[in-house]
Order: structure tokens, then C-alpha cells, then sequence
């Protein structure tokens, strides 16, 4: 590249810049993007939850709790849940049994965990199906759950662990969007990088390469012993002014006093 002709260093220059700050751009909107809409993944797992929550203690009050594994497989049906989850705390067991045959009894580390602190978590993990949003989140008892006094049924202080509800939320249409929005950012950065170096290219040959050029042209005359050249100075500019400058010879002073000698 060095001994590429100016106007080509300034292209390539300025071409790499563009490049550098549009891959910046690029990375940052989808490092938005992606945040966003995990964001919106997080306030749906809790949505899901709390219909969860409220659907378990409709049933526990009609009588129909039994029949839990026949919501929660329809609630797995629904657009980006993968999976739910529900397990008893140890007051629920100890209380009602370990459940029936269709309950899920064995908690992970992730699930142990929120059971021993009470603390929501939320993950985000991958599997050979894909990128998924890991949230489980505790039952409490409360004193006004949608309505409903926990403590009168499970007889048991309020705020304690009665279970917990695992859920997880596909990722999968996030990672389509993001890859969708990475191919319209890098179009939009090729549609305008392009006009911008064509609308430079004829800037730089006026501005700054043809009056270079004729600086060399004078310079290389100069150096030959050829001092009649002449540059034309079309403006104030530095490049130009500076041919100008080179394309002019200084004049010698022939003006005497009266009474002074020539030397």
C-alpha cells in the first residue's frame, strides 16, 4: 500500500473506516436487540407463571388439583413454552404426600436451590434444540395470592417455600430476528458505504490530487534546471496554494537610492 498512489490510500483509509464503524454499529444493535427481547422473554415467563399459580389454586379449591398434569401438559402447548415444571416444597410434602405418579418429584441444582433460598433464578441456556431462557421462580405462601389466603390451607408461615414452578422459554424466534436484523444492517451499511466513497473519489482528485500532482510536476522541472514552469492557483486551498507558492520564483530588487553604490 505504500507505494499505492494517494488517492488510493485515501479510499482504502477511509473504506476501512467505514467498515470498522459499521461492524461497531452492527454488534451493538444486536447486543440491544438481544437484551430486549430476553427482557421480554423474562416478563413472559413471569405472565406464564402467575397464570400458572393462579390455575393451581383454582383447582386446589375446586377440588380438581388431581387433575393438574391435564393443565400443565396444555400450558406446554403454548407458542414458546418448552417445558413447566411444578414441585412441592418439603411443608407440601410433608402435608399432602409427594403427589401422584404424573408430579415431578426430583428437583435439579438449579431447582434445589430456589427451594432452600426462596430467590428467583433466571438462566440462559442452550440445548441440542436450541436456545431457551431458564426461569423458576418459588410458590410462597401469601396471605393474598389472586385473592386467596395460602396459609389457611397449608397451615404454615407466610413467605414459606411451598414449591416451585420451572419453566422454559424458548429462545428461538429471538435468534431469527437477530440474524434477520444482522443481514438488514449489513445491507443498509453496503447501500450507503458505496455512495459515500463515489461521492468522495472525484472530492479527492480535485481537492487534493491533481494539485499534488502538479506540485510534484514543478518540483521534478525545478530540479532539472527548467524555472519557467508555472502553476495555476484555481484556489486558496492548502494543496493549491501551495503549488502556487512552488510554481513562483522570487524577483530580485534592481531599485537604487540616489547616491547609493551598486554592489
Amino acid at each position: 500500500m505504500r507505494n499505492s498512489k494517494i488517492w488510493v490510500q485515501l479510499i482504502l483509509t477511509i473504506a476501512v473506516s467505514l467498515v470498522v464503524v459499521w461492524t461497531g454499529v452492527i454488534i451493538w444493535q444486536g447486543h440491544v436487540y438481544k437484551q430486549s427481547a430476553v427482557a421480554q422473554a423474562q416478563e413472559s415467563s413471569l405472565d406464564m407463571h402467575n397464570s400458572v399459580v393462579a390455575g393451581l389454586t383454582s383447582m386446589m379449591v375446586t377440588g380438581t388439583v388431581g387433575q393438574r398434569a391435564v393443565y400443565l401438559d396444555q400450558v406446554k402447548q403454548l407458542g414458546t413454552i418448552r417445558d413447566v415444571r411444578v414441585l412441592r416444597g418439603e411443608h407440601v410434602s410433608k402435608a399432602f404426600g409427594l403427589g401422584n405418579a404424573s408430579d415431578d418429584s426430583t428437583p435439579d441444582s438449579l431447582e434445589k436451590q430456589v427451594l432452600e433460598n426462596g430467590s428467583e433464578a433466571i438462566r440462559i441456556e442452550s440445548d441440542g434444540t436450541g436456545e431457551f431462557l431458564r426461569a423458576v421462580r418459588p410458590l410462597l405462601a401469601l396471605k393474598n395470592s389472586f385473592g386467596k389466603d395460602c396459609t389457611q390451607c397449608h397451615q404454615v408461615p407466610e413467605q414459606t417455600v411451598l414449591g416451585v414452578i420451572s419453566m422454559k422459554v424458548s429462545l428461538e424466534h429471538v435468534n431469527k430476528g437477530l440474524a434477520e436484523q444482522r443481514i438488514k444492517s449489513t445491507i443498509v451499511a453496503l447501500v450507503t458505504c458505496i455512495p459515500v466513497l463515489l461521492l468522495i473519489y472525484p472530492f479527492i482528485r480535485k481537492v487534493i490530487t491533481t494539485p499534488l500532482q502538479g506540485s510534484i510536476t514543478a518540483a521534478q522541472n525545478i530540479a532539472q534546471g527548467d524555472l519557467s514552469g508555472h502553476i495555476e492557483v484555481s484556489s486558496q486551498r492548502d494543496g493549491a496554494h501551495a503549488a502556487g507558492v512552488a510554481g513562483h520564483e522570487p524577483k530580485p530588487d534592481w531599485h537604487r537610492e540616489p547616491g547609493q553604490d551598486w554592489d
